[in-house]
């Protein structure tokens, strides 16, 4: 069915979930710390990683992002040890699909990475849906932005999502009620988001898709209506609705 890069460090919870995933199919590849995990990343190409987020403390922050800037179509789950806020908005602004603690079931474990093995095989089994965004190359299907230098661009599963509800209805205002739909989807995590949630991942995907300045030409707020990706024959150079 897939590899899984399995990232913890305890022992005894590493044991109890390896029948699990062999269960489903999956080739599961352990590693204990973030090194063994960026190597194995590097020589197997895991459709799938699972990382636990103790005991390395922090230290799985860094390893959240540097899988995700080198592999877009990469499924990452975390698991943590606490119900924690600040780690369940890390994991997702560094790159993570899906946040679930540590003794949650096996079975929505499991759940959870058949969805995310879903995903990479269709990417995998599809041709790709590639559109150009400014000076952008957008994988729809591997969740890949590309900018004209060869740079990849990392966005979170829910800046991701925005961009392309705003791709598939691109020169058309989406109004913030629409865009909050294309989240759902995405799992537990943006479930219960509301109209905020929308702006401020839209101000996120600006930052990004303009150098860290913030001031967008590709994504315009349409006041009173939503916001709205340009259309390709556009020349985003000047600002329009702002």
């Amino acid at each position: 069915m897939g590899k899984v890069l399995l990232a913890h460090g305890q022992p005894a919870h590493e044991v109890s979930l390896l029948p699990h995933l062999q269960g489903i199919g999956l080739d599961v590849l352990p590693a204990r710390s973030s090194e063994d995990c960026l190597r194995l990343h590097r020589q197997e190409q895991p459709d799938l990683a699972i990382i636990a987020t103790q005991p390395w403390n922090d230290g799985w922050i860094p390893l959240t992002r540097a899988l995700r800037s080198g592999d877009g179509g990469l499924g990452i789950i975390i698991l943590a040890g606490r119900a924690d806020p600040v780690d369940h908005v890390a994991a997702l602004d560094n790159g993570a699909d899906c946040f679930l603690l540590a003794d949650t079931h096996p079975h929505v474990l499991l759940s959870q990475a058949r969805r995310l093995l879903q995903r990479c095989q269709t990417a995998s089994g599809s041709p790709l849906q590639e559109v150009r965004v400014g000076r952008y190359q957008v994988n729809l299907l591997l969740r890949r932005i590309t900018a004209g230098d060869g740079r990849s661009i990392a966005l979170t599963a829910g800046e991701f999502a925005l961009l392309a509800g705003l791709v598939k209805h691109r020169g058309q205002p989406v109004s913030r009620d629409d865009l909050l739909a294309f989240l759902r989807p995405m799992g537990d995590a943006y479930a219960c988001g509301d109209l905020r949630t929308i702006d401020t991942l839209i101000g996120r995907l600006r930052k990004k898709l303009d150098g860290g300045y913030g001031r967008s030409n590709l994504i315009q707020t349409i006041y009173g209506k939503g916001y709205r990706l340009v259309s390709q024959d556009e020349t985003p150079s000047v600002p329009l609705h702002r």
